[in-house]
């Protein structure tokens, strides 16, 4: 039997769940800007895990900062 969209998702999100889980967060960590939809900042940043995806902190933009 063919596995349907909604089967495939809920694998997909355990899997990545497990990988958050399991991950160290010891590799490449980078400070996004975050924004609620494109071209619209929340005027936060996060701080993401480069190996599994995983948002580890998160703070206020620094607004002395010229443009990244």
């Amino acid at each position: 039997m063919t596995e349907n969209l909604t089967e495939m998702q809920k694998r997909h999100k355990a899997e990545i769940k497990a990988l958050q889980d399991s991950c160290k967060h010891d590799g490449e960590q980078k400070w996004y800007k975050e924004a609620w939809a494109v071209a619209h900042p929340t005027g936060r940043e996060v701080l993401v895990c480069e190996v599994c995806g995983a948002i580890l902190d998160n703070r206020p933009m620094d607004m002395t900062k010229e443009g990244d």
